[in-house]
């Protein structure tokens, strides 16, 4: 994303709150490993909710970047949990829960990242939230009658003409329907393939 679509998105119709949830949630996707039933959660919400998913994307980029760095400290929190004798009892619970385990909460820095992020949501919401507020003032009060750049202030007559709900259920479907047909790809096209190559290769020898 280039900072000229950075900024139009930022000074858009959306309420804050949207802003900052989009960057909040991007933190934690890009934290989180990126092909776990966990990360596609996050994906689902950010696709439901009516957040800028130009600037979540973005923000996956930048803290799924710092991620790689954290990894260790992420392996070291993870284990240190994991390995938590007292803890033991319910992660057994969870172990024989399948629909947990398929959340792969015993890989440790999944566990460490998971952590950390959700330790992060609320001081980040709590810290952005007023810092994106205080930050649109000042472009109203700077650009209120700019016949250029009127597009700098988010409270303009024609942002707030454009502002829309909550949800976008419509990207909810999109997501469904887009890994769904990831999933019959997958479960009648690869898998049958590959049993077929298995079978070939033992059979030729």
């Amino acid at each position: 994303m280039d900072i000229f679509k950075l900024l139009k998105t930022l000074n858009s119709a959306q309420s804050s709150w949207q802003l900052t949830l989009a960057i909040v949630l991007g933190m934690i996707s890009g934290f989180l490993p990126l092909f776990t039933p966990l990360n596609f959660l996050i994906l689902f919400v950010a696709f439901t909710l009516n957040i800028p998913l130009a600037i979540f994307f973005f923000m996956s980029v930048i803290f799924g970047t710092l991620g790689l760095l954290l990894d260790p400290v992420f392996a070291s929190i993870g284990y240190g949990v994991l390995t938590e004798v007292s803890l033991n009892t319910l992660f057994t619970s969870m172990y024989n829960s399948t629909p947990i385990l398929w959340s792969s909460y015993n890989y440790t820095i999944l566990m460490g990242s998971f952590l950390v992020s959700f330790a992060l949501v609320l001081p980040m919401f709590f810290i952005l939230n007023p810092l994106i507020n205080k930050y649109r003032e000042v472009l109203e009060a700077k650009f209120k009658d700019s016949k250029y750049f009127s597009w700098l202030n988010p409270y303009s007559e024609e942002n707030l003409k454009k502002k829309q709900g909550v949800l976008r259920l419509w990207a909810a479907g999109l997501f469904f329907l887009l890994f769904g047909l990831i999933a019959a790809v997958l479960l009648l096209i690869i898998d049958p393939l590959l049993k077929y190559t298995l079978e070939l290769t033992f059979l030729g020898n």
